[in-house]
């Protein structure tokens, strides 16, 4: 398993829009949303995986997407 991070540009309020997610190969098995928590929105035994993650520049449209159909919780 490996984990990446996704953002894009903040939203109207300046929240910050950036997702964590969990990869098996190609498969995305879950996602959360980084909100004001940083690193802290993912699970405690997933957060080192989540300090470490290559982060990615997206679309606001892909970063609802995502979060829509892998967030768990």
């Amino acid at each position: 398993m490996q984990m990446i991070k996704l953002k894009t540009k903040n939203d109207k309020n300046g929240n910050p829009r950036r997702v964590f997610i969990l990869l098996q190969g190609e498969q995305i098995i879950q996602a959360w949303d980084q909100g004001c928590s940083g690193h802290h929105a993912v699970p405690e035994q997933y957060r080192q995986m989540a300090y470490d993650a290559p982060a990615f520049i997206t679309t606001p449209g892909q970063y609802r997407e995502i979060l829509k159909h892998y967030r768990k919780g």
